[in-house]
């Protein structure tokens, strides 16, 4: 698997002579680097500090009319066989001519110049749908499976350092690649050198890291969002910064609660809906996980189960509904009277089936409600046990999911308490 670093390259205007970037001093976290192309200073950094992630590849994007010239001077200083590859690709930059086939040819000069493997590729310049999703399919085919990845935004049009964080998102989610990093040279923040000839600056560099974290909520909101799985959600609060406890107690709420076990889930699940971040990215994403965990803040079992059930009829998860919704009503009703009870018991019929026996007994005046429960019944022990009930009004209700969804809104009505 290969590291590979992707950069943009900006656009120039007409001048005469050899033009180039403006030489800057960029301050790295472990020394300062001065260079005219952002890009090369990078890579010096990446080799020094991160020597276990360090680029094999350097992949540079740029129109027909971006700075081609400025890269291939450079080289074309230190070979002078090169001066006729400079002058071509300076005028065809100038007039905005430059294809593929012209860049391919400042490849191996620039990898033997740079130490690397260096893939240079002419991509639009975006001003439309189709050429904005030509830029993202230019990083996006350059990714193998399990590729590393650094991301460089500093130069370029300005647009596209947004479709290259788009990007960012798309090869880790469709290529499975482990994106280290995106970096951004701030030469607008720079200050100037005291005394240096010609005028130079100081710019800072940024790591751009909590748009990688806020890509991770993003992934995991919209896993949730399919899934309901609350464990999900664990992963990017473990990788936030503060303490893990909270993380943990959330994947263990959450693979509990899957396994249908919502009231041993709600106490980890009550606990880490009040340990969440204050700040960073995880505070943004707070609100919206304690709406995710609410069920769980009453200590009334009937209440928790229907609060539940309605949450996974909004994600229109309809056996989970089902199920909870019915475990709501059983747990709401009264238990029956003594004799009552003992009565069911010496039949062999266990504690729920009781108080439903008890339920349709009791709810003699309220005929809808007992039959809205008998209902829910058929439909509950239908989808548990994979099989269709005999009566004819709940297999028609499994039959068709849409009906089925119109349905159980009307029963939990009836028969839940409010969540």
């Amino acid at each position: 698997m290969a590291t590979i670093l992707f950069t943009c390259l900006g656009g120039v205007g007409a001048g005469a002579g050899r033009p180039s970037y403006p030489t800057a001093t960029y301050l790295f976290s472990d020394a300062p680097r001065r260079e005219s192309y952002f890009a090369l200073a990078l890579l010096d950094h990446l080799r020094v500090s991160h020597p276990g992630r360090r680029p094999d590849r350097l992949v540079i994007l740029g129109t027909s009319g971006s700075f081609w010239d400025n890269l291939i001077a450079h080289a074309a200083e230190e070979d002078p066989e090169l001066a006729p590859l400079w002058e071509e690709t300076y005028t065809r930059a100038r007039a905005q001519d430059l294809d593929q086939a012209a860049v391919d040819r400042l490849a191996a000069p620039l990898a033997r110049r740079i130490g690397i493997a260096v893939d240079p590729v002419v991509i639009p310049p975006g001003r439309i749908l189709a050429e904005q999703v030509a830029v993202i399919r230019a990083i996006h085919d350059r990714v193998a499976p399990g590729d590393g990845v650094w991301l460089d935004v500093t130069h370029g049009l300005r647009h596209l350092a947004m479709l290259g964080l788009l990007a960012a998102g798309l090869i880790r989610r469709l290529r499975g690649a482990v994106l280290h990093g995106i970096w951004y040279a701030a030469f607008d923040l720079g200050t100037p050198i005291p005394g240096s000839s010609p005028p130079e600056r100081a710019a800072p560099v940024l790591r751009l890291e909590g748009l990688l974290e806020a890509l991770d909520w993003l992934e995991a909101d919209a896993a949730f969002a399919a899934s309901g799985d609350l464990a999900v959600l664990a992963a990017p609060l473990m990788a936030a910064e503060g303490p893990a406890a909270p993380a943990a107690q959330l994947r263990r709420a959450g693979r509990r609660e899957r396994a249908m076990l919502p009231l041993v889930a709600a106490k980890d699940a009550r606990a880490a809906a009040r340990a969440l971040p204050e700040d960073g990215i995880a505070a943004l994403f707070a609100p919206r996980l304690r709406g995710h965990l609410a069920w769980a803040e009453t200590e009334d079992e009937g209440r928790m189960l229907a609060a539940l059930a309605r949450l996974y009829l909004a994600r229109g998860d309809l056996l989970r509904a089902t199920i909870l919704g019915f475990e709501a009503v059983v747990a709401a009703l009264p238990v029956p009277p003594q004799d009552d009870a003992a009565w069911l018991e010496a039949k062999g019929m266990p504690d729920k089936a009781a108080m439903m026996a008890f339920s349709r007994t009791a709810s003699r005046s309220d005929p809808a409600r007992a039959d809205a429960f008998e209902m829910l019944r058929v439909l509950r022990n239908g989808l548990a046990h994979a099989a269709e009930p005999r009566q004819e009004a709940a297999k028609a209700l499994l039959r068709d999911p849409d009906r089925l969804a119109e349905a159980l809104p009307r029963l939990f009505d009836r028969l839940l308490l409010p969540g």
